[in-house]
């Protein structure tokens, strides 16, 4: 049982497939799908493999006031491990989060799954984001640990948006190798590319 300030539980898993939050956050996050944290109450219970995480929250984010009495509901299942970039396994599992505000609805359906094994991680994901336009998005990410010392990643995002006025859509994919030459220390020589243009990073971590 948690109360007060919060993480929400729409991410958590999905970010620790991907791994590598210090070069890019994961899709929900990165996307400002969902938040970070709010204040108010969760429940989380473990089955065997299977945890259902249930939260209801003030819905504004840690960092707004509060500005009406509408509450959002935030819902996760899942089966298998929550640390595959620590641990051999994989999972399976969704999101949903829903909130009635004064200024529209917001309502969010996703589906994840990861996998690792053999020094290999994937990950999945497919997301719904509903307010005034409806939004999906799609992404895939890979990583291979050459060495103990050395990964080499892949991912891709893929946003659609369908508006009243005009959709659009965004492919953005990041590659690169992460180095971890001692102990608390990551470099990563990295190149995100979206629209065909390429930005070449070098990113630490300590």
């Amino acid at each position: 049982l948690s109360l007060g300030l919060i993480g929400t539980n729409s991410y958590g898993t999905q970010e620790n497939t991907w791994g590598y939050r210090f070069i890019e956050k994961s899709p929900l996050d990165a996307n400002k799908f969902t938040n970070t944290a709010d204040l108010g109450i969760g429940y989380s219970h473990s089955f065997g493999n299977l945890n259902i995480n249930a939260q209801i929250l003030n819905g504004e984010g840690y960092k707004s006031e509060q500005s009406d009495n509408n509450m959002a509901t935030y819902l996760r299942v899942m089966y298998g491990e929550s640390q595959l970039n620590k641990n051999d396994g994989y999972n399976v599992g969704f999101v949903m989060t829903s909130l009635e505000g004064d200024q529209g609805d917001i309502n969010l359906v996703g589906l994840f799954g990861g996998w690792a094994s053999n020094k290999l991680r994937l990950g999945l994901e497919y997301n719904q984001y509903e307010t005034d336009v409806t939004e999906t998005l799609m992404s895939l990410y890979a990583n291979y640990s050459i060495s103990e010392t050395l990964d080499v990643f892949v991912r891709n995002d893929m946003t659609e948006i369908v508006a009243s006025v005009e959709d659009s859509d965004v492919t953005t994919s990041w590659i690169g190798v992460v180095c971890n030459p001692s102990k608390g220390l990551y470099i990563s020589p990295n190149v995100a590319i979206q629209d065909d243009e390429n930005n070449y990073r070098l990113t630490f971590m300590f």
